[in-house]
């Protein structure tokens, strides 16, 4: 049986998928050790090799979603062909055609003439989304099964006729009608019902007049809303709804945000949470913002990065308060993931010309619990061939090397680097 093996695990050394085939293989050998060494009779043979094939394509499936769509479909399945009669250009028809689970999931085939309504049934909404993304509001959407509207009684007796024949016909017509553009755009303080002074103008919002009117660009001006009023100071702020009326005879789509921009807020106190064996103290001596100060997104995002910055800090997480405090200010609470304090690894390489190293190094990024940082490298390398340069060179070097960071050695803004090597 190992002559059976050997060739299999060599041709398969370095794949990542080597254990799954390795077993295939132990089967496959196991079945022809089998058949050479015993007596079986000719029917019971090929039972061993077929498991063993079984076996391996169901293994293969699990890295090869591709592999496991073309497995033989279950036995009431509903094999069907979809085609698509749409208006407009070749990039709308592709929209449509990829909205449409009719046609990602056609190599699926659904389960029974009810799993094959189901989809057709939920594929109108889908084809209706992806046209109100293109600024399509009047169009209209027609799938037939078996030449039967989904939801008609007879669609179940159609289905299973036209499946003794074949693959079910699935038809999707779609008439996108005219394409709306963007009319009137306002955005409103849901409380006074009048413009909201902080809110950025439609076309920082891209929510220009005469542009066509995408339902992508409506979801999407939502959020600039709320970044802008908060880089205004309101971090509460939230747009709680939202009035979207399409003009059929102007073909334009006007829209209302309503927005609570809640009240004008300034930094509170900050609290750290989640440091283990780094210093809550390194962290808060390194927050610059005061009490008092304005509140500002961008604030934030500077001092994440600065945060980041120190090898012992993997993440960096704000949680702000739900309310301000009797002084009007947001108490925020800095949550610290912190990273493995030590590490260690090497590296090797060679070359016949240039000769050959290898590396090793270990460190550690919060040696104190301030952050401070130590890394030590040895490093040992040859010659593949004596330098002309260099004639009775010694082929053999050799390097050890330390550095050690302390942050903060005067202000939380000074670093001291000392570095120290030998060669």
């Amino acid at each position: 049986m190992s002559r059976n093996i050997a060739p299999c695990a060599a041709a398969l050394r370095g794949s990542c998928l080597s254990g799954l085939l390795l077993l295939g293989c132990f089967f496959t050998s196991a079945a022809l050790a089998q058949a050479t060494s015993a007596q079986p009779t000719p029917a019971a043979q090929p039972a061993p090799a077929d498991n063993a094939a079984t076996f391996f394509d169901r293994a293969m499936a699990w890295f090869d979603p591709d592999r496991a769509k073309d497995e033989a479909p279950p036995a009431d399945a509903v094999p069907y062909s979809v085609t698509f009669d749409v208006t407009g250009d070749a990039a709308l028809r592709s929209n449509v055609s990829g909205a449409s689970n009719l046609e990602s999931l056609k190599r699926n085939a659904p389960s029974g003439a009810a799993g094959l309504v189901r989809r057709a049934l939920a594929d109108r909404d889908r084809i209706i989304a992806a046209l109100y993304a293109e600024g399509y509001y009047a169009g209209t959407v027609t799938i037939l099964v078996a030449g039967r509207p989904p939801d008609a009684l007879d669609v179940f007796p159609a289905v299973d006729a036209a499946r003794a024949a074949g693959p079910v016909p699935v038809v999707v017509r779609v008439a996108t009608g005219p394409r709306f553009t963007f009319g009137t755009i306002l955005v409103l303080d849901v409380a006074t019902k009048r413009p909201l002074a902080e809110a950025p103008p439609p076309r920082r919002l891209r929510l220009i007049a005469g542009e066509p009117a995408r339902s992508t660009a409506v979801l999407g001006a939502e959020g600039m809303i709320v970044a802008a009023l908060r880089d205004s100071a309101h971090p509460f702020a939230k747009v709680v709804g939202k009035d979207v009326v399409a003009d059929h005879a102007a073909h334009t789509l006007n829209v209302t945000f309503l927005v609570a921009p809640g009240p004008v807020a300034t930094f509170g106190p900050f609290t750290v949470a989640g440091t283990k064996t780094l210093k809550p103290q390194f962290v808060s001596e390194r927050i610059e913002i005061r009490p008092g100060e304005p509140f500002s997104p961008a604030r934030l995002a500077a001092l994440r990065k600065r945060l980041l910055t120190f090898e012992i800090i993997g993440g960096v997480r704000f949680k702000e308060a739900d309310r301000l405090n009797a002084q009007g200010q947001l108490p925020i609470e800095v949550e610290i993931s912190e990273r493995d304090p030590r590490y260690v690894g090497f590296s090797a390489k060679y070359s016949n010309t240039d000769g050959s190293a290898g590396n090793v190094f270990w460190g550690h990024r919060n040696l104190f619990g301030g952050g401070e940082t130590l890394r030590l490298d040895g490093q040992v390398s040859w010659f593949g061939k004596e330098p002309d340069s260099v004639p009775n060179a010694d082929p053999f070097g050799y390097r050890f090397a330390a550095t050690f960071m302390k942050p903060g050695i005067i202000t939380p803004n000074d670093d001291l680097v000392a570095q120290a090597a030998i060669l």
